[in-house]
C-alpha cells in the first residue's frame, strides 16, 4: 500500500485502530492485511470498487463480523471480541446502506429511542433536540419518519447516531439513492456534525467527489486489501487509485 501520510496515532490515543486486519470465508479472503488508525475528530473517506471489501471491513469493525486475524481497538481498548451492542455502548454509532427507521414513530421518538441506548430519559430527549437541529430536522420533528423523503429520512439515520453522542460513527453509503441537491444537503450536514459534535467518522461512500469534499485522509481498498491511504489531493493524482479505481476523466476533473 502507497502511504503519503505523516506520524501515525498511537493506539492507546485513536479513535479507531485497526491491525492487521484478514477475513476469510470458505478459503477466500475478502480482507487482507488491513491497518489504519483513525484519530479523535478526524473523517477518514474509505473507497474503492464494488467487491473491495469494504463492507466485509465496517462489519469487522462495527462488530458484526469477527476478522480471522487482526484486532480492532476503539479508544484503546482492544474490542474485538466484543459484541456490536457493547461496541456501541462504548462509543460506537453505524448508519447502514438500507435506512432502519421506526416508520411509525416520529422523527423525535426515532432519534430518542436511539439515545436511551446510552442515557436516561431526561438526557435522551436533550440528545434529540441537538440532533434534530444539527441535521435541519426540528421542523419535522413531530412527522411520522416513514413519511419523510428520502434525503430527509438518510439525515434521520446520521442523526439517530449523533443522539447516542459517540466518540465514532460509521457511515455506510449515506449517499446512495440521493440526488445532487439531496448530497448536498447531506454533506453539510456532515460538516454541521463536525463542528458542533467533532466525533471521529469513517465514511464509506460510492460518491467520490463527496469523499473527496468531505475527508481528511482516505483509505482505499482494491480486492480486499489496501491500496492508498493520504489526503484527498494525494489519493486524486495517486496513479495506482486512477488505475485500479478513479479512471483518468475523475482524476483530471
Amino acid at each position: 500500500m502507497s502511504t503519503t501520510t505523516g506520524s501515525t496515532t498511537e493506539a492507546s490515543s485513536a479513535s479507531l485502530a485497526v491491525r492487521d486486519v484478514s477475513v476469510t470465508f470458505s478459503g477466500l479472503k475478502a480482507l487482507s492485511g488491513v491497518d489504519f488508525e483513525v484519530a479523535p475528530g478526524e473523517l477518514l473517506g474509505l473507497i474503492g470498487p464494488n467487491g473491495a471489501g469494504k463492507t466485509t471491513l465496517v462489519n469487522v469493525i462495527s462488530g458484526f463480523q469477527r476478522p480471522t486475524t487482526g484486532s480492532v481497538h476503539l479508544g484503546g481498548i482492544d474490542a474485538t471480541t466484543m459484541s456490536a451492542t457493547q461496541r456501541a455502548h462504548n462509543g460506537l454509532a453505524r448508519t447502514f446502506q438500507g435506512v432502519r427507521l421506526f416508520d411509525h414513530l416520529t422523527v423525535e421518538e426515532n432519534i430518542e429511542v436511539a439515545a436511551l441506548s446510552r442515557a436516561g430519559r431526561k438526557k435522551a430527549r436533550a440528545h434529540a433536540a441537538e440532533a434534530l437541529a444539527v441535521l435541519g430536522l426540528a421542523d419535522r420533528a413531530h412527522t411520522t419518519a416513514g413519511s419523510l423523503p428520502y434525503g430527509d429520512q438518510r439525515r434521520l439515520a446520521i442523526a439517530r447516531c449523533l443522539a447516542m453522542e459517540p466518540q465514532l460513527i460509521l457511515m455506510d453509503e449515506p449517499a446512495a439513492g440521493l440526488n445532487e441537491h439531496e448530497t448536498i444537503e447531506l454533506g453539510d450536514a456532515i460538516d454541521s456534525i463536525r463542528r458542533t459534535h467533532n466525533p471521529a467518522i469513517v465514511l464509506i461512500e460510492h460518491d467520490v467527489a463527496l469523499v473527496m469534499r468531505l475527508s481528511d485522509r482516505i483509505l482505499v481498498l482494491a480486492q480486499g486489501a489496501p491500496l492508498a491511504l493520504g489526503t484527498p489531493a494525494q489519493i486524486r493524482d495517486n496513479p495506482e487509485v486512477i488505475a485500479a479505481y478513479l479512471g483518468v476523466d475523475d482524476a483530471e476533473s
